[in-house]
């Protein structure tokens, strides 16, 4: 355990997701050990610690839990982007996840303190289920949504990240920005280049079979300026929320 004093932690899946609250810190300072790569910092004005833990359900366990072990971490904040599950849900829209669910129907609420300090942020209450594959057609966030009525978007890592938040005792909360339409159809083969069992996305896979696949060029590329652009959002949500979470440790931590 860090000696230093309590932080407040933020992590995701993607460097592109943490690229604009890296550059935000003040006094930072990188490490990088087994999995995780991090930086500690001040956000304005709060002590911060900031992971990348890596995508899918099986790094995001490992990569939150190490966070949570090396840091002293007063509440942890999982952020990245989403794949809208029902119309109302707009690419851009950022959600505060009440309530985060696996496919399993395990449910896990978010500290109170910090949803209500991301509403005030402007983002909207809804609730996330993690998957661990990526949905990539309307007809798979269909049938997710049938499966898990109620549920706004879809991830691959926020519910390992609040059992990891739990195991310590740590409030949590999700916060997503929204990437793609319910109705938006992603490349087909994205889904085919996520590891078994809950493993990431392999980038190197997807960069060989969008060269084989001229015409997903352009649907990829747009991905990912959607994914840069969601940071923006996210960083901006990120830095009036640590303003608003107490210096103690809250004491309603995630059930």
């Amino acid at each position: 355990m860090s000696a230093d004093v309590p932080r407040l932690a933020i992590v995701a899946a993607l460097p592109e997701e943490l690229a604009p609250l890296v550059e935000r810190l003040g006094r930072a300072r990188r490490s990088a050990r087994g999995g995780l790569e991090a930086h500690t910092g001040i956000l304005s004005g709060v002590p911060v610690v900031v992971g990348r833990a890596g995508d899918g359900p099986r790094a995001a366990a490992r990569g939150a839990a190490d966070l949570l072990l090396r840091h002293d971490v007063r509440a942890l904040v999982g952020i990245g982007v989403a794949g809208a599950l029902v119309p109302s849900l707009q690419e851009g829209q950022l959600v505060a996840a009440r309530e985060v669910t696996d496919e399993s129907g395990a449910a896990l609420c978010a500290d109170a303190t910090l949803l209500a300090a991301a509403l005030a942020a402007g983002c909207i209450d809804g609730r996330l289920l993690t998957t661990p594959r990526l949905l990539a057609s309307s007809a798979e966030k269909r049938v997710a949504l049938g499966a898990r009525e109620g549920y706004w978007a879809a991830d691959m890592e926020s519910f390992s990240w609040a059992c990891a938040a739990r195991e310590r005792s740590v409030p949590f909360l999700a916060v997503r920005s929204v990437s793609d339409a319910a109705d938006e159809e992603l490349p087909a083969f994205l889904a085919r280049c996520v590891g078994p069992d809950g493993g990431g996305v392999d980038r190197a896979r997807v960069a060989r079979m969008a060269l084989t696949r001229p015409g997903a060029m352009p649907r990829l590329l747009a991905l990912r300026r959607r994914v840069v652009a969601a940071a923006e959002r996210l960083a901006a949500v990120v830095e009036l929320l640590v303003r608003s979470v107490p210096a103690r440790r809250t004491a309603e931590a995630v059930r």
